[in-house]
């Protein structure tokens, strides 16, 4: 599912936020692609334990600065905030 800054801010701050499994990737990238495709497959695995997102550092350059991403793709558990 795709998020950005202002979606996540807010599913991260909820109480009742189920755990969320993020992608941090940029389009065009084939590592990301590729990622992508195994991160699809989990969800339909595991999408009732946790959420599985995809983020668009492209569109969230600010939200990257502040999550320290230094590569990508980046895979990020978040889990009670």
């Amino acid at each position: 599912v795709e998020r950005n800054a202002q979606t996540l801010d807010f599913e991260l701050g909820r109480a009742d936020a189920e755990p969320l499994l993020l992608d941090l990737c940029r389009p065009g990238c084939a590592a990301c692609e590729r990622m992508a495709l195994l991160l699809k497959q989990r969800d339909q695995q595991y999408g009732k334990q946790w959420g599985v997102g995809k983020l668009n550092l492209s569109e969230a350059s600010e939200l990257a600065k502040r999550l320290a991403v230094r590569a990508i793709p980046t895979l990020l558990l978040f889990r009670e905030g």
